[in-house]
């Protein structure tokens, strides 16, 4: 079944989350024990172990302690998905990365398994993607705003500069073979992936802006347009990668979750936000260049829109407030005003309101499942980062026949669930369970005291009878020897 696990998250099954409910398992040994503390890792609650668990598998996710609470132990019984060298648990995570179903991240096979591989994602991630790229960020913002500008001051700045290019050029290749890597690992799927194309562009830019740059083409203000194209584009793109870092952290990875899809939600309305913008800019492009070439008294021609592009920003900066009604030309003048406020009352009342209530409710949508989109932000990097992480590292994180074991805070556990009334139940319910439980020990261990006594019993009465036997026995072969002509072979007899 774990084969075809990916394909039933893909195709949001709706049975799926009662099979996951299913695949959590207790065998007799996890029935038994019912208190304990939870040892704190990095993991906390969560290890792996063979069906048969023996006491050193049981110490890795729990920990002697003076005080005990209720727990629940359980197997996940869904092997191979938690580790990291099958392909089926790749497939797995990536499904997903994807998927549209935030039910499923409220599912405790899911969660658990999410946190379990989180941890050496995580610690890979950070070692070897966010600590470089802080020391690429600030290398890079010490560099352009600096050094670069020094260089020319004197021979030492020049040194300097040529000095602070090697650690940019080979930080630089870090990240281009990094995502080369990716590239081969995640085949064309890479190239569907925004937060790829801001991995790369930076990197390479800067591999180009420092050949040119060691030869002299920006010096003495040589090639000024392509020098401020280059580092406005690295400084945007370096500081927007940031937010795919902080992705990373429990409290913010659901935020970037929700810009990513207010983004994306907004696609169909900028289309049709563009068209609108392309109507009224053509139409008041049309009247701009029935105007003569010559200027009012203000030194303002009376063409106020000139090509197609300057009608669309025209109209752009008209939505946004920044208009001019003193110049609208000598021709159609009235038709001008009218198109004005239409363009004003439908884009600017009527459109910028409708875009806000998309984002409205995008982020109500996000937010309302703020928890599983933070697990699913964990999903993808697992499914994105993994190749961060080294064979003999993947292979010793999980042992070959090995499944995940869950350590539950029975109460936790049912506050967690929300509902007062249903917590106050639930408890209820599991004190039942447990008191039948002691009921039935209780009842068995006096059955089984009643049986013994009873055996006890039965076994001192047939040695009873067996000695009253023996005495017949003995008395009879006295009144036999007695007997006259008796003899010892007839008494036998």
């Amino acid at each position: 079944m774990e084969k075809v696990l990916h394909i039933m998250v893909e195709h949001q099954l709706p049975n799926l989350c009662d099979y996951l409910d299913s695949r959590l398992v207790q065998t007799d040994a996890l029935r038994k024990v019912k208190k304990g503390c939870i040892r704190k890792t990095k993991s906390t609650g969560i290890s792996v172990a063979p069906f048969w668990i023996s006491p050193a598998h049981q110490s890795t996710i729990l920990q002697p302690a003076p005080i005990e609470q209720e727990i629940k132990l359980e197997f996940v019984d869904i092997p191979i998905i938690h580790g990291y060298t099958s392909e089926i648990g790749t497939l797995f995570f990536d499904a997903l990365a994807k998927t549209d179903d935030m039910e499923i991240f409220e599912k405790k096979v899911i969660k658990k398994t999410i946190d379990y591989k989180w941890s050496l994602t995580r610690e890979f991630t950070v070692r070897k993607l966010f600590i470089p790229f802080l020391l690429y960020l600030g290398f890079y913002l010490i560099y352009m705003n600096w050094i670069f500008y020094m260089r020319e001051v004197d021979e030492t700045w020049m040194y300097i500069n040529y000095g602070a290019m090697v650690p940019l050029a080979l930080l630089s290749y870090y990240f281009v073979q990094n995502e080369v890597t990716q590239l081969q690992h995640e085949g064309l799927e890479y190239l569907k992936s925004i937060w790829n194309y801001l991995d790369l562009i930076p990197p390479f830019l800067l591999m180009v802006f420092i050949p040119l740059a060691a030869i002299g083409v920006f010096d003495n203000r040589g090639a000024p347009a392509l020098e401020a194209t280059l580092q406005a584009t690295m400084s945007l793109i370096l500081w927007l990668k940031f937010l795919y870092f902080l992705r990373i952290f429990q409290s913010t990875g659901y935020l970037i979750k929700i810009i990513v899809e207010v983004v994306y939600d907004m696609r169909h309305f900028l289309l049709i936000l563009l068209l609108t913008f392309i109507a009224f800019g053509d139409a008041m492009r049309s009247i701009s260049t029935s105007n003569d070439d010559e200027v009012n008294e203000d030194g303002k021609p009376h063409q106020f829109i000139g090509n197609y592009i300057d009608a669309i920003i025209y109209i752009y900066r008209m939505v946004l407030g920044d208009f001019d009604v003193n110049n609208f030309g000598t021709v159609a003048v009235p038709y001008v005003w009218i198109l004005f406020l239409l363009c004003t009352v439908f884009n600017m009342i009527i459109m910028l309101n409708l875009l806000v209530a998309i984002i409205s409710e995008s982020f109500a949508k996000i937010n309302s499942v703020s928890s599983q989109a933070s697990y699913q932000e964990k999903a993808g990097m697992i499914a994105e980062n993994s190749y961060l992480i080294s064979q003999k590292r993947k292979l010793k994180f999980c042992e070959p026949n090995q499944y995940l074991l869950i350590a539950t805070d029975v109460e936790a556990e049912m506050k967690e669930k929300g509902d007062e009334l249903d917590y106050k139940l639930e408890q209820i319910n599991t004190r039942i369970i447990n008191h039948a439980d002691v009921v039935k020990n209780n009842l068995n261990t006096i059955l089984k005291e009643i049986k013994e006594e009873q055996q006890n019993d039965l076994k001192k009465v047939v040695d009873q009878v067996k000695e009253e036997n023996q005495k017949m026995i003995e008395a009879i072969k006295e009144i036999a020897s007695k007997l006259p002509g008796g003899s010892p072979a007839a008494q036998e007899e």
